[in-house]
């Protein structure tokens, strides 16, 4: 019996320049000390080694830490090598066997006290039959100690059979085309860069493709390799950790519990290659490792290939991490081509990468967002709901948040007024966001909420405009072929909307078009960019969780005017720290800051042609109000006077500034404003309010008589059951002074515990009020208050009445349809789950399960890898609590074998949208092409492109690689959209398009800020 036996005391060389940097990043040197294991593997077996022969191994792994430190969590993790098989059976010790990726894993915790801090394990092998005589059997083991950073360290047994009796050396039957892609004769500039760069295509290139296509841009098809393959050698070079944007060095912050993508960047230094790869994942907090598979569709391949380009999908490898590795610290590590390696290379030693990272809570963000309505020749205009779910998708997606806590209203704002001088009147973001204001500060909204009015475009286009930090900002909605022909979605109410809601969240404009007024000086990217550099590990590539489209870093932040924005690192990060610093709380918490009662005045100073004008909303006493935010002294003032003009009170204050930029179709010209925002003590006996601006000037009086209005609520106004929508509300008021009231609804589902504003500025004694604005309960209530322009007074429902429980809506957004998918790929599942009555449910409210598995997870997102093979039916399930349920259902297939999963043909072109600007040096752009099932090649052809762009090739095989470039010859100024159209004769009747837009120059539609 021959026995081999080898140890190691050094950790396994696993990207050593990471680790390290991430040591010195995340935690002090002095972390390291006393922390250390050995490792060692022996292989027993009869000789002569021969195929059907048995190999015994046995792993032994000891925790040789510091007796003063921690016990740990510990892996073993021993991948079967080539030429063997399991005994099935025969793993010991606690290990088990992944029959899934051919390897023994074990798990446990070791202390570095004997005799709890050793682990050992046995399993036995068998040779296969037909295994050539000096074949090699190399198995090598690695164990953990799972910490931060890890302690790894590895163990190998090598051995060769020989037999007595020579097993005659077999012809390989390995097809090389299914692995390596020979070298075809070049007709282009190689590439010499893996980042994006400019190829300047062949000056015999064809620009544009013909009926039929000419025989010189044909290349010669050689599918079918030499049958000496050129060396090969696939190297891990980067693991990429991205939820929003990320560079090479992961350097920006990740949120816990928010979609996680993980980009394993490779490349060959000979032909391309076909093959697969891993990540291991180690928790840092406890759960067990695991290995993932790639979900590059449809089974986890890519080529490989000696000159990638980052900014396309297929490039590298994609995984995402599952719920359970996504907060806390995690160690990942990321193997191309890995045992029983389907590539041949010269070594193996260069295949593996690794990479800790860190995730950061962020508390939940409450948004909620006002369907404002408006009255237009003939037709009233509201934004679609569909708007609202793809704003919050665009915010869930792009802003660094994990929980986004969603609701919606339904408001009347009566008609719309379009002066042929002065432009629309109404409405307009100043008049939204007053009303906005008002709901906010009269509605005892959560505090730290934020509220966002959408208004349809459909009839007037109304720009957008928020104070800088506030809790309001308002914007439109419509179709992006009217405003923002670059965006790929039908609507672009989203990117529109998170550009106003960041404004509210303290973010300034981003220097790009020239045109942004007041731009952030500080800004560290050219140009508005989302990166500081468009090459190299610094570069920041954009990620889109829903579409898994890549933006590279030429893409302009969502805080500029230019088109194609997502969002920066800049930007990213700003965000998480106000999300972080400013949590919402319970609306009771901001009514104790110096209560008292309290007139609330909003509106706006409006500075046009030397006249100063001042619109105000009508003003409203609170009893017991607290302050919402500190008054800041200015030079403007609020003054409280009584009917003989006696002053009682002058509280000075500071109003925000209002930056406006060019409107569409008019000169530029800057837009003066001031936004009033002001709770200020009241003072009994109060009849006249003035406004007074710098120097005392008397910019607006607001009087009324002495005697205060009275209003009485007449229906509903107890035990009524409210079933049909609208619901109307009637009341009768007066008022001894004869002075013009204004009414005010809220609405209270709880007996009046909270309340919120359902009604504001009626005239009549009556309102119909949408039925979505009314959330269900049986204890609800209605409060009308009236205001004759300073005093107020309510009166509230004599007894509860009943507004029914409305069934909440479920809906499985991903995947679209039923899936197949390999075992130990990340399954992401999405639900979109809205309750009209509370809104954005409860991840308890909602919940996964699978008829084979069970209980899959909670919450509108679960993401797991842990799907048995078979077919099951995952069921999205919401329960309101209260007798409402809604589900949904979805079919996923799991099998073990990919090659179960049958793959037609079919093109696949990428990048799918591309911008020239050559303003910027933006001309040339590689696409690559593949067919989906990548082991066989197929021919393609351009049968259409636009006249502007030129190519350097119109036809060819897959997998390959074109630069598309822009010719700007003799082109005005405009903006320029088309189609490159792509077809391929093995998959007749499809038809792939990549969007193409040029910009020779171009003038904006801008945003107004309100600062």
């Amino acid at each position: 019996m021959r026995t081999v036996r080898t140890v190691c005391k050094t950790p396994y060389r696993i990207a050593l320049s990471l680790a390290l940097l991430w040591l010195l990043a995340a935690a002090p040197v002095s972390a390291q000390v006393g922390y250390s294991a050995t490792i060692t593997k022996t292989s027993q077996y009869t000789a002569p080694l021969c195929p059907g022969s048995e190999i015994t191994y046995q792993v032994v792994l000891t925790n040789t830490s510091a007796s003063t430190t921690p016990s740990l969590p510990a892996t073993i993790i021993d991948p079967l090598p080539a030429n063997v098989t399991y005994v099935a059976g025969s793993a010991t010790g606690g290990a088990i066997y992944n029959a899934g990726l051919k390897r023994i894993e074990w798990s446990g915790n070791l202390s570095p006290l004997a005799p709890n801090n050793q682990a050992t394990i046995t399993f036995r092998v068998r040779v296969n039959a037909g295994v050539a005589n000096g074949a090699a059997i190399n198995n090598t083991a690695t164990g953990t100690l799972v910490r931060v950073p890890p302690v790894q360290v590895q163990a190998a047994a090598n051995d060769t059979v020989i037999c007595a009796t020579a097993t005659p050396t077999r012809t390989p039957t390995r097809t090389p085309t299914a692995t390596t892609r020979p070298t075809r004769t070049p007709t282009r500039t190689p590439t010499p860069t893996s980042s994006r760069p400019t190829r300047t295509p062949t000056p015999t290139a064809t620009p544009r493709p013909t009926s039929t296509p000419r025989p010189t841009s044909t290349r010669t098809p050689t599918a079918t390799p030499t049958k000496t393959p050129a060396p090969i050698d696939l190297i891990a070079d980067k693991l990429e950790i991205v939820q929003t944007v990320q560079d090479l060095n992961n350097s920006v912050r990740l949120v816990a519990n928010k979609r996680t993508f993980v980009r394993l960047h490779v490349h060959s230094t000979g032909n391309a290659a076909i093959t697969t790869a891993s990540l291991w994942v180690v928790p840092y907090g406890g759960g067990l490792p695991f290995t993932l598979k790639p979900i590059n569709a449809p089974v986890g391949l890519i080529v490989v290939r000696p000159s990638p380009d980052r900014a396309m999908l297929n490039h590298a490898f994609l995984f995402e991490l599952p719920n359970g590795a996504k907060e806390g610290g995690v160690f990942l590590t990321g193997t191309v081509n890995p045992a029983p390696h389907n590539v041949v290379e010269t070594k193996y030693d260069n295949n593996v990468i690794s990479q800790s990272i860190s995730f950061e809570p962020v508390p939940p963000v409450t948004v909620k967002i006002v369907r404002y309505g408006y009255y237009w020749q003939g037709t009233t205009y509201y934004p679609p709901v569909s708007d609202v779910f793809q704003m919050a998708s665009w915010l869930q997606r792009a802003f660094p948040l994990s929980k986004l806590n969603l609701s919606w209203a339904k408001l009347e704002g009566g008609m719309a007024i379009m002066d042929p001088v002065l432009g629309l009147l109404s409405p307009t973001c100043l008049k939204v966001n007053q009303i906005l204001d008002f709901q906010y500060r009269f509605l005892q909204a959560p505090n730290g909420a934020h509220y966002y009015g959408m208004v349809d475009d459909a009839g007037v286009w109304m720009r957008g405009c928020s104070v800088v930090p506030s809790f309001v900002a308002s914007g439109p909605t419509g179709l992006s072929s009217n405003f923002s022909p670059w965006y790929t979605e039908p609507r672009y109410g989203d990117w529109y909307g998170a550009h106003e809601m960041s404004h509210s969240y303290g973010r300034r404009h981003v220097a790009c078009s020239g045109n942004e007024l007041n731009p952030d000086l500080v800004y560290p990217h050219p140009n508005g960019r989302i990166s500081p550099a468009l090459f190299g590990n610094s570069a920041i590539y954009g990620f889109d969780s829903k579409t898994k489209a890549i933006y590279d870093p030429s893409w302009t932040d969502v805080m500029t005017y230019c088109p194609n924005e997502w969002i920066s690192d800049y930007t990213y990060e700003a965000l998480m720290d106000y999300f972080q610093s400013n949590p919402v709380s319970a609306a009771a918490d901001r009514s104790v800051l110096n209560p008292t009662d309290r007139l609330l005045v909003i509106g706006s100073i409006i500075s046009a042609t030397g006249q100063i004008s001042v619109s105000l909303q009508p003003l409203l006493v609170f009893p017991d109000s607290g302050d919402l935010d500190p008054r800041i002294p200015g030079p403007y003032a609020i003054v409280l006077r009584s009917s003989a003009g006696t002053e009682l009170a002058r509280y000075p204050f500071t109003p925000d500034p209002v930056e406006g930029g060019p409107r569409s179709g008019e000169e530029d010209r800057n837009v003066d404003a001031l936004a009033i925002s002001e709770l200020a003590p009241y003072v009994a006996g109060s009849n006249r309010v003035d406004i007074e601006g710098p120097g005392g000037a008397l910019l607006k009086s607001v009087t009324a008589g002495a005697n205060p209005p009275t209003v009485t609520l007449l229906a509903p106004n107890g035990g009524e059951l409210l079933t049909g929508d609208p619901i109307t509300v009637t009341w009768t008021a007066s008022d001894s002074d004869n002075d013009p009231l204004t009414f005010f609804i809220q609405y209270s589902a709880d007996n009046g515990a909270t309340w919120r504003l359902v009604g504001q500025n009626i005239t009549a004694t009556n309102a119909a009020l949408p039925a979505e604005n009314l959330p269900g309960g049986v204890q609800a209530r209605l409060r009308v208050w009236v205001s004759d322009g300073i005093h107020t007074a309510s009166d509230t429902s004599d007894a509860p009445f009943t507004v029914p429980n409305r069934i909440p809506t479920a809906e499985i957004t991903t995947p679209s349809g039923p899936i197949t998918i390999v075992l130990s790929q990340t399954l992401s599942l999405e639900g979109l789950a809205y309750d009209i009555d509370t809104g954005t449910m409860d991840d308890s409210q909602l919940s996964w399960t699978s008829d084979r598995d069970g209980l899959l997870g909670n919450g509108a997102e679960v993401a797991i890898s842990t799907l048995s093979t078979g077919t099951h039916t995952i069921t999205f399930r919401a329960d309101d609590g209260q007798g409402g349920v809604a589900t949904d259902s979805i079919q996923v297939t799991v099998v073990a074998d990919p090659s179960e999963i049958i793959i037609p043909n079919g093109l696949s072109v990428t990048p799918a949208k591309i911008l020239f600007d050559p303003a910027k040096g933006m001309t040339s752009v590689r696409l690559a092409i593949d067919n989906q099932n990548l082991l066989n090649p197929i021919d393609w052809q351009v049968p259409t492109m636009p006249a502007w762009v030129e190519l350097s090739a119109i036809n060819g095989q897959t997998s390959d690689e074109i630069t598309v470039h822009f010719n700007d010859s003799g082109l005005p100024p405009g903006e320029y959209t088309g189609l490159i159209s792509f077809t391929s004769a093995a998959a007749p009747g499809e038809r792939v398009t990549v969007q193409v837009q040029a910009r020779v120059s171009q003038r904006h539609y801008l945003p107004l800020l309100l600062r």
